[in-house]
């Protein structure tokens, strides 16, 4: 959590305006309080006190002023870090991941979690810490103003402070209590209301009357006890607080009467005190909102810049040694032995439920947690950086991964790019009159297999030597699908795997690998 203050000298800058705030506020009542005395007693020289206030004055309002806009642009800074940190968790998150997780999660993270953890969190802390300067300088000027008024004011303090915590220990016990009364006397109703067709029938049911109304009658007897009991607690309470402030207030009137202290202390202390009191509940309860949102600061904190490289490589082969998977306790892959080469294409096929999605996402990086070794050009995977590999593989399934953009901006993702290039990657997806500056939303015309289409018109844009597709023509009519197969065989430097349930012609490819046909296959496996 230390980069979220790394800005000391602007914390720093607005603790002093916000303490500079807080005790030009607290003398400009002090020179009122004794300019409004002078000028009852016709004593002269009060000029100065007309000028003190004023600069009093423009010193709170330039403080105030300066110690928000300094805040606001702390928060700014918080923002921008805690979005950065929670989109860089998202995104070092794997497809799998996600997809366990569910979508909502994250969505939560960005529309609930974030504001929550700025508020509670970063407000909290910084409140915290301007609270205990505050409450430090407090002590210091009620010192300096009378110490034996402060350190008795102390004393009362604390056992103002400390019976009331006390008192509402107590109050805790008791609504605990209560809403353990709540519980026993709904779980009761509930049974009675499950018998009531049984009664019914046999004509009981003034039974269940007469006893649902004895129930409720303890019960609000109960609550009675239970709320007049908290409702005392309560009043003694702020009975104390009420005593131990009037009793304060006599203190300080008699120094001022026997020991001629200033009258201003009147307002000045009792008010320093209020606000010490204030502050310090303050405290209490925004280090509890830190307990309760800490850990995901961390989480969140922990994540990892997002690495960004337009690094690739070109992929000769893809070779499986000995792959073993289980999931949930069922053997998937068993001492499986492949070799994908440069310039052939493969088919993997298998009914629903044989591992073909398992295998692709083992490929990209998706799923980590199995035995044997994937090699790419002989070095092993896990050595290879995700983006690499993920700049050198166009991975396409059937989902449609489009944005809210032009045509342009979906096929290139924002890359600047020759329009007549993006046209012609739209031409080999059998697109042949779609505008680039058509914009893709919810609501355009584009059907779910044009959709697609934009989709398999990435791998053309992109242009990798290995081309992975999940079912990615799953959407798109037969004549289109071919002329697409027609366009990606062309490139005869193409390491192309295409994961499907059908195959519609057989022409394309140099292997077929079918799943259900292995021996060490396990087929009771069924995938989501």
């Amino acid at each position: 959590m230390k980069k979220y203050f790394s800005k000391k000298f602007l914390l720093i800058w607005i603790s002093f305006f916000y303490i500079t705030s807080v005790f030009s506020s607290i003398l400009l009542t002090f020179y009122t309080t004794e300019l409004i005395t002078k000028i009852e007693n016709e004593k002269t020289n009060i000029y100065i006190y007309f000028v003190i206030i004023a600069l009093l004055t423009v010193f709170f309002m330039l403080s105030t002023i300066s110690a928000q806009l300094l805040k606001n642009k702390w928060n700014l800074y918080i923002n921008k870090q805690l979005n950065i940190d929670i989109l860089n968790k998202i995104c070092a998150e794997s497809d799998l991941e996600i997809k366990t997780n569910k979508e909502g999660k994250y969505l939560s993270w960005i529309k609930y979690r974030l504001p929550e953890i700025r508020q509670l969190i970063f407000n909290s802390l910084f409140s915290i810490f301007i609270n205990f300067i505050i409450n430090l300088f407090t002590i210091i000027v009620l010192l300096f103003v009378s110490w034996k008024i402060t350190l008795i004011g102390i004393g009362i303090f604390v056992i103002s402070f400390l019976v009331p915590i006390f008192l509402s220990v107590l109050a805790g016990i008791l609504n605990k209590k209560y809403n353990y009364n709540q519980e026993k006397i709904m779980s009761s109703l509930f049974n009675i209301f499950k018998s009531f067709k049984m009664l019914y029938y046999l004509s009981d049911e003034e039974k269940i009357i007469k006893f649902v109304d004895k129930e409720i009658d303890n019960w609000i007897i109960k609550i009675n006890q239970t709320k007049s009991k908290v409702i005392f607690l309560e009043i003694i309470s702020s009975s104390f607080q009420l005593i131990a402030n009037v009793i304060f207030f006599f203190i300080i009137g008699v120094f001022i009467y026997f020991y001629n202290e200033p009258i201003g202390i009147i307002f000045i202390i009792p008010g320093l005190f209020v606000g010490f009191g204030t502050n310090l509940r303050e405290m209490i309860f925004l280090i509890q909102n830190l307990i309760s949102y800490k850990e995901y600061v961390k989480e969140f904190s922990r994540s990892n810049k997002l690495e960004i490289s337009s690094e690739s490589i070109i992929i000769d082969n893809i070779t499986i040694k000995n792959l073993t998977f289980n999931y949930e306790h069922k053997e998937i892959f068993k001492n499986f032995n492949f070799r994908f080469e440069k310039g052939k294409k493969y088919a993997i096929v298998a009914s629903s439920g044989f591992g073909k999605s398992t295998l692709a996402k083992i490929i990209m990086k998706q799923i980590t947690d199995y035995e044997g070794n994937i090699l790419i050009n002989n070095i092993n995977l896990n050595k290879i950086k995700n983006y690499v590999l993920f700049n050198s593989v166009t991975f396409l399934d059937n989902n449609e991964n489009l944005f809210n953009d032009t045509v342009l901006n979906n096929v290139t993702l924002w890359e600047e790019s020759d329009k007549s290039y993006v046209s012609k990657c739209l031409i080999n997806a059998d697109l042949h009159n779609l505008d680039l500056n058509f914009q893709v939303d919810n609501n355009s015309s584009l059907s779910t297999g044009e959709r697609q289409k934009i989709n398999i018109a990435r791998h053309f844009y992109r242009n990798n030597n290995v081309l992975i597709c999940d079912e990615a023509f799953s959407n798109i009519d037969l004549d289109s699908v071919r002329k697409i197969m027609n366009n990606i065989c062309v490139n005869k430097n193409l390491l192309f795997i295409n994961i499907t349930h059908h195959l519609n012609d057989l022409s394309y490819y140099d292997e077929i690998i079918n799943l259900e046909e292995r021996d060490d296959y396990v087929k009771d496996y069924k995938e989501n």
